[in-house]
């Protein structure tokens, strides 16, 4: 037999706040009132679901049992896998500084936990900022499909991100739901182009996108020139980058932990794996011009994750001395 899900106030450790007066929202109500309603913090709102009314009530959960007492739905639209800290890194500083301003909405599941179906940003920040996590709670349960369009209509804040919307799209595509990506973009009033650049993101293999510090906080850019640096490659060559593209983000924990945001913490871990793609390759000197030097040879270097690329033409034999030199000094001997 089914477990009976709790009451809001029989969860331990969950505080229920002061009743006050009640607040209706309706679904024909815009996201902007939602917002203002969720604002306001009433003990109780109410939401049309279904044509019928369904109680919220407001409760408050301590910074340091919000991950036990707590958990996401399958239907929150929000990729949980990429709700980090630094994803949120943002969020988490603004709560520190100013507590959570709307709560987040859930309901009470089966097994004594909270299910929150929007909020999960918020959930993580507050837990990591070391304040309380407010959330409207639900009675009863909620069935899936209705958790799924709660969360879309209730979703106020971030957006869903282009890797999210991306693999939603997919999906789309691979259910033969629509004819191809053009027809999904018209349909739905998308660019075509954010569309295509979503798919990109998608298809990225899924070592690849743990690799990545903020997959959400990925923007056209990145994607579109790390989607660059692989498509020379077979699926058996991407592979066989895995071992040297963890290396290289190893390389680089302590600046990834002291990034100033998510994007600056991508951008130095997508050059970094742009860099270990290109070896190899043909045009792994992109953008670099030789420089001519006394001898007349011509060079030119890069050094990034740890790893330094030299190519020289015409090297002189002193040139190649030298260097034959510094490697075995290193225990590195060139030519045995």
């Amino acid at each position: 037999m089914e477990k009976k899900p709790k009451e809001p106030s029989e969860i331990q450790g969950i505080r229920k706040v002061k009743a006050v007066e009640k607040t209706n929202i309706s679904e024909n109500k815009t996201r902007s009132t939602t917002s203002e309603i969720l604002k306001s913090r009433q003990s109780t709102v109410y939401l049309n679901i279904n044509n019928k009314k369904v109680e919220f009530r407001l409760v408050e959960i301590a910074p340091d049992e919000v991950i036990t007492k707590t958990t996401v739905t399958e239907e929150n639209q929000r990729d949980q896998r990429f709700v980090n800290a630094l994803s949120v890194k943002d969020l988490t500083a603004k709560i520190r500084e100013k507590g959570q301003v709307y709560p987040a909405i859930g309901h009470a599941g089966p097994h004594g936990k909270i299910e929150i179906i929007d909020g999960s940003q918020r959930r993580m920040a507050c837990h990591l900022a070391g304040k309380p996590f407010s959330v409207y709670v639900c009675k009863g349960n909620i069935d899936h499909t209705t958790a799924s369009q709660l969360s879309n209509d209730t979703n106020l804040f971030k957006p869903l991100s282009l890797i999210e919307r991306g693999m939603e799209w997919k999906k789309l595509l691979q259910n033969k739901k629509y004819k191809n990506a053009s027809a999904l973009a018209k349909e739905n009033g998308i660019n075509v182009a954010t569309v295509s650049i979503g798919l990109k993101a998608a298809a990225l293999p899924l070592w690849l996108i743990n690799l990545i510090p903020s997959p959400s906080d990925l923007g056209k850019d990145l994607i579109s020139k790390l989607d660059k640096s692989i498509r020379p490659l077979t699926q058996l060559q991407l592979s066989a980058k895995k071992e040297d593209c963890e290396n290289a983000i190893r390389f680089l924990e302590n600046e990834i932990a002291e990034s100033s945001s998510a994007q600056s913490a991508n951008s130095l871990v997508i050059n970094a794996l742009i860099e270990v793609f290109s070896v190899g390759n043909d045009n792994n000197t992109t953008g670099q011009k030789y420089r001519k030097l006394e001898n007349g040879s011509l060079v030119k270097a890069s050094v990034k994750a740890g790893r330094i690329q030299i190519d020289i033409k015409n090297a002189s034999k002193g040139c190649i001395d030298d260097l034959t030199d510094v490697l075995n000094r290193h225990g590195m001997n060139l030519f045995n």
